[in-house]
């Protein structure tokens, strides 16, 4: 078996793989499950289609009042649930699911109304997907280096600049770091 990586938008020479994990190991569920999820999250990207859950870390989950209440309350969205090498992606409504199944074919180059005809020829299938999937990648790899090149400029900007107090002047490295000053700004205006 053979692998290659992509690093960078670049891909590596094609190279033997000769070891890997063994069957039943429990690292194997953990590195496809990193992989995996960076491979929905390119997929949905921000997308929120998917299951959103209300719960409670303190242990007063079956108080249905509290759960109503927002307070200590943590919103959670589901869109896909894994185990090992298994995935389920989740979805609140089966026409929802098809959107977004419809939206990745189209993204792939695939005509969604005629999707079961084009796999019926199975190396024409794999072809327009291997093709389509190159193409998603040279746009993901393109989006990333602009938003890369955007904070490399943002970075030479001084940060003095970006977040200094509105009444004292005084730079912060942080906007947060700013909100916490501006608490307690000894020189504020006082009436």
């Amino acid at each position: 078996m053979k692998g290659a990586v992509v690093f960078d938008g670049k891909l590596s020479e094609p190279f033997v793989v000769s070891r890997g994990v063994r069957q039943g190991c429990v690292l194997a569920p953990t590195l496809f499950g990193i992989y995996f999820s960076l491979i929905l999250h390119t997929a949905f990207g921000d997308n929120q289609q998917g299951i959103h859950l209300h719960t409670r870390a303190d242990g007063k989950l079956f108080n249905i009042s509290l759960l109503k209440s927002k307070r200590n309350r943590e919103d959670l969205f589901v869109d896909s649930l894994l185990y090992a090498d298994d995935a389920a992606f989740v979805a609140v409504s089966e026409c929802e699911l098809q959107d977004c199944a419809k939206r990745d074919m189209a993204a792939f180059n695939i005509d969604y109304q005629n999707w079961q005809r084009l796999a019926e020829g199975r190396a024409d299938w794999r072809r327009s997907v291997m093709e389509g999937c190159i193409k998603c990648d040279k746009a993901w790899f393109a989006t990333l280096a602009d938003k890369r090149e955007k904070k490399l400029q943002s970075d030479t900007e001084p940060t003095a600049q970006r977040f200094s107090c509105q009444t004292c002047g005084r730079p912060c490295r942080s906007r947060i770091g700013l909100f916490s000053h501006e608490k307690g700004c000894l020189h504020k205006i006082t009436p």
